[in-house]
């Protein structure tokens, strides 16, 4: 199974909040799906972490497996290991487009990275789950594919020239960078048991 094909709003709106970008479900809506939404969800320590896990697998597009092997492979460095984690979902390739502009959501990204349209260091990359690093520049091969319209997200990490339509990783992210919606450490909680 690669990626999420079911209903995105219904998702969206149990966990109430915006998982795959911008949804006008949960302005019409306020309650969560399903028949008994209106009596208050009692969940236990683990299903609390079990949300938190599945919430950040629906928005950065990934699996559990590779999810696991980040956790795995940063709980085995010497640094903090919510730090890394953060910071190995940051810095790949589909979510730096995203942060740089280039697309309006994480799946547009992906496809974006998928279909070659990206290059790193004149290095055309198809994989989204490219690592990049500090120094990197993000080009997109094609100008066309270069929005006007998207906002840019104000990173500090990340540095966007207008003029020669480049992108560049300034400094790697720290934790602080991740959504404050986004709860790394349960993630970390959770595969350490």
């Amino acid at each position: 199974m690669g990626r999420y094909l079911g209903p995105k709003n219904r998702i969206s709106r149990a966990f109430g909040d915006r998982v795959f970008g911008y949804s006008k479900v949960l302005q019409r809506r306020k309650k969560r799906p399903g028949q008994h939404c209106d009596k208050p969800l009692k969940r236990t320590e683990y299903g609390q972490l079990e949300s938190s896990k599945k919430k950040i697998l629906y928005v950065y597009g990934i699996r559990e497996r590779q999810l696991s092997n980040m956790v795995f492979k940063a709980a085995r460095r010497k640094e903090n290991t919510e730090d890394v984690v953060s910071r190995m979902l940051e810095t790949r390739l589909d979510s730096v487009v995203y942060r740089l502009g280039l697309a309006g959501s994480r799946k547009k990204a992906r496809q974006m990275v998928s279909h070659k349209f990206i290059s790193v260091n004149d290095k055309v990359v198809n994989v989204a789950s490219y690592s990049v690093k500090k120094g990197d520049i993000i080009k997109c091969r094609d100008n066309e594919c270069v929005r006007t319209d998207v906002k840019r997200n104000n990173c500090t990490w990340l540095e966007w020239d207008d003029v020669a339509n480049v992108g560049r990783i300034m400094e790697m992210p720290a934790l602080k960078d991740v959504s404050r919606k986004l709860n790394v450490d349960s993630v970390v909680e959770f595969y350490s048991r």
